[in-house]
């Protein structure tokens, strides 16, 4: 999926010139590492220009649809994606998804842990709203289990709701990212887990 930034302009009326250094960072700290390198040479230049990030095809953003996380497809969303987590660092073995109108257990390599509690998913669109619990759940898990094993890349949101995606960063390239003041908040890396 190819995405436009809603990034801020230099007034000129054309693209800022700290999307340069901002992409140039990025590329510094490996961003694309894992991107093919005939299709980043080709497309770099056009990164600065357009001022997107999504021009060039990458493992490290996955899909997260926080709806399908809600309903109970975490395993599912595990299964299809266990490859690309595991090249950077999280791995299981076995998962089990019981979703109901009771609420919604995750249990993970044996460890059983709540998702969301049948109050909360009562509350939902009220007090509560049990797609942001459901999405911080698969973030928290995934970031508890690299911080663990003493991994610097952490799981990352951009966007949310059905649009969700999961960005594998570190947080030298989330920082770069925000500190740039050239990505409008709503475009920025987040993280719904905390972390000291």
């Amino acid at each position: 999926m190819i995405r436009k930034w809603f990034s801020k302009k230099d007034g000129s009326g054309g693209p800022d010139p700290r999307w340069s250094e901002l992409i140039h960072r990025l590329r510094d700290l490996g961003m694309w590492n894992d991107a093919d390198p005939a299709e980043l040479e080709s497309v770099f230049d056009s990164m600065i220009t357009k001022q997107n990030f999504w021009l060039v095809e990458s493992p490290r953003f996955i899909m997260a649809d926080s709806e399908e996380f809600a309903e109970g497809g975490i395993g599912e969303w595990l299964d299809e994606f266990r490859d690309v987590l595991a090249k950077y660092g999280f791995m299981f073995q076995s998962h089990e998804d019981h979703c109901d109108e009771q609420g919604y257990d995750f249990v993970l390599d044996g460890a059983r842990h709540t998702v969301y509690t049948e109050q909360q998913l009562q509350q939902h669109g009220k007090a509560t709203n049990i797609w942001e619990i459901a999405t911080r759940f698969v973030q928290q898990m995934i970031n508890t289990q690299l911080r663990s094993k003493g991994i610097e890349t952490r799981a990352y949101l951009f966007y949310g709701g059905n649009d969700g995606q999961l960005a594998m960063l570190t947080p030298q390239m989330a920082d770069a990212m925000i500190e740039s003041a050239l990505i409008e908040k709503k475009e920025q890396p987040f993280r719904l887990d905390a972390e000291p």
